[in-house]
């Protein structure tokens, strides 16, 4: 069951979470549907390879403006979601803590909306190394960062491949410290991303150790209040 990627909508530019321009070109396309009943914009095809292109580039700008329009890509479209999972590994790469801080945002949007709905991406950003510091951005004082990274591990979560390799990787614990002291939306995403986990038998003791029930009824109570 794909629940977190049917819980998770895919970000855009002209998301809350984000402060970038979309490009008219590719604001104005309308959408077309495939025989496989996916729905993608007319001219996606040429936008995908320059964006592709982009994406392997040393310029740091270039890299930045290829994962935004990754991320405007593939919000809608499936076919997009396909044809960009080679933009994978080099996403990771703007991970890095050698990377500026603005691709670690537009890369962990990116990679968002490529997971969803896509199993075959959500197993492909793991095995490209991206756990490493989607976890680390759980521990930044950036709430931005927390927010994205939280919503990454609940939509990669839903894959069952990801399940055992996620619980082992310590962001057990640390969605836990979210779900205590995280922004609201992180909180949500983190008890989600837990309850993904928790269908993994490893996954489950090591949630039980971190005693989340307590902030879990808390943050209930809050909800119950508002």
């Amino acid at each position: 069951m794909d629940f977190a990627a049917d819980y998770h909508a895919p970000f855009s530019s002209s998301s809350s979470f984000s402060s970038s321009s979309s490009f008219s070109s590719l604001s104005s396309w309308s959408a077309d549907t495939n025989p496989d009943g996916t729905d993608t914009p007319r001219g996606a095809t040429s936008a995908v390879h320059r964006a592709l292109q982009l994406i392997q580039s040393d310029d740091p700008d270039s890299k930045l403006q290829a994962a935004k329009d990754i991320r405007r890509l593939t919000k809608t479209s499936q076919r997009c979601r396909r044809m960009l999972a080679n933009a994978i590994k080099p996403l990771v790469s703007m991970l890095q803590p050698d990377s500026p801080g603005s691709h670690h945002e537009s890369a962990l949007l990116a990679h968002l909306n490529l997971a969803v709905k896509d199993e075959k991406n959500k197993i492909s950003i793991v095995e490209a190394g991206a756990l490493e510091p989607v976890i680390s951005f759980l521990q930044m004082e950036s709430l931005n960062l927390q927010e994205y990274a939280t919503a990454s591990l609940l939509t990669l979560s839903a894959s069952a491949s990801n399940k055992p390799i996620i619980g082992t990787s310590g962001a057990i614990p640390l969605l836990v410290d979210i779900v205590r002291c995280g922004s609201t939306q992180a909180k949500a995403d983190a008890i989600l991303a837990l309850s993904n986990l928790s269908t993994h038998p490893n996954n489950l003791n090591i949630i039980l150790e971190t005693n989340p029930i307590p902030s879990i009824i808390d943050l209930l109570k809050t909800c119950k209040k508002s």
